[in-house]
């Protein structure tokens, strides 16, 4: 009974779905035959399960829908590498927090304005570097991060290696839930946050294939693993990640999209103490690698660049390390109102000295071109 009514409910998933795609190291079975698709229905109906399902569909048997299932070995034990990579992938998606609970944000009481609201881009944490001098514990906060579930940061690989660890300090925390840095308690316009939480990194993951001395800053992206899973609220929440089909296929060029964090107002000025945001264009690519190609530098479609337009240092409010925001690249979502879900499209990685220079996008690395490598490094 339990799979006839998941065959309705994916039928009805599928209705816009192609019918004719050809399966590749996979058979073409009933869906009730597919342990798969059978467990992705079962849990729950986020976009991203969906849309994987979606991609699964290869056709109809008698009118019941049919879809892609990865192919055992004769001696049903084994599986190939390809086939267990499928799967885990297709695991991992239910490790990440869905709709109704990532990216969850309110309209901002100033409109445009440069500081963000209390509870505006709750997603953003603070990385915490500490080191012992005599019988002194020294902190510093030189690089931000974006978090992706209760476990999770997002965050630049140089934040985490090269010349950051020259510097003798170790990441040990992330700050979550932070608004003015001067203050004990935060409160704007009547409404105070709960105290800031300072959560130790269990693990620091950095893309094995980052270069630190690579001036391209290829794969500058890094996983960092919590060793408690936070609680959520107003003023601490994941940001969703662009794993839908049409936000996999965007390029975001020419949109409208945030960036937000402790930086500078502009290159001279010092780091802020409240949380800065600002809005920023999406480069087309071309334009940006014929930008960076005089310097030595090319830039790869793994990269995003954003905020060449930008006269007043806009980029300086981002932290290194820091994401690249927008909610559906400036589509709401029909039935969701001003609460639509945002998303993280790229992560702070580098650009010109001094920041915000006119006419020179800052470079972020492409959040869809790492899926594979942030769903095969979270775990449960």
């Amino acid at each position: 009974m339990c799979k006839i009514f998941l065959t309705y409910v994916f039928t009805l998933l599928i209705i816009v779905a192609r019918s004719d795609r050809e399966c590749k190291n996979a058979a073409c079975v009933k869906l009730e035959e597919c342990k798969l698709a059978l467990g992705l229905l079962q849990n729950g109906f986020s976009d991203v399960a969906v849309n994987l399902l979606r991609s699964l569909h290869c056709g109809y048997d008698n009118n019941k829908p049919m879809v892609c299932c990865p192919l055992l070995k004769e001696n049903n034990e084994t599986k190939s590498q390809t086939e267990l990579k499928h799967e885990e992938l297709v695991n991992k998606i239910t490790l990440l927090p869905n709709e109704t609970v990532c990216g969850i944000q309110y309209e901002d009481r100033i409109f445009n304005g440069i500081h963000c609201d209390i509870d505006e881009h709750s997603w953003m944490v603070m990385l915490q570097y500490t080191k012992r001098v005599d019988n002194e514990i020294l902190k510093k906060y030189y690089c931000g991060g974006v978090l992706i579930s209760g476990n999770y940061v997002l965050t630049a690989a140089h934040c985490v290696k090269g010349n950051i660890t020259a510097l003798s300090y170790k990441l040990t925390n992330v700050r979550l839930g932070e608004w003015n840095m001067s203050s004990e308690v935060d409160c704007n316009f009547g409404d105070c946050a709960p105290s800031v939480v300072d959560v130790a990194v269990e693990e620091i993951i950095p893309h094995e294939a980052y270069n630190a001395s690579d001036s391209n800053n290829y794969n500058d992206i890094a996983l960092l693993r919590l060793n408690e899973s936070v609680a959520f609220s107003d003023f601490v929440k994941p940001i969703c990640l662009p794993f839908t089909d049409d936000l996999m296929n965007s390029s975001y060029e020419d949109c409208l999209l945030e960036v937000a964090g402790w930086g500078s107002i502009n290159n001279i000025s010092p780091k802020s103490n409240v949380k800065l945001k600002a809005k920023i264009g999406v480069s087309r690519n071309e334009d940006c690698k014929r930008l960076y190609h005089p310097l030595h530098i090319t830039i790869r479609d793994t990269q995003i660049c954003a905020g060449a337009g930008n006269t007043n240092g806009n980029c300086c409010r981002g932290d290194s390390g820091g994401g690249l925001f927008g909610q559906n690249y400036g589509i709401r979502r029909p039935g969701r109102g001003y609460g639509s879900n945002w998303f993280l499209f790229g992560i702070v990685s580098f650009g010109l000295t001094p920041c915000g220079t006119q006419g020179y996008p800052t470079v972020f690395t492409r959040i869809t071109a790492y899926r594979d490598w942030i769903l095969t490094n979270i775990k449960p």
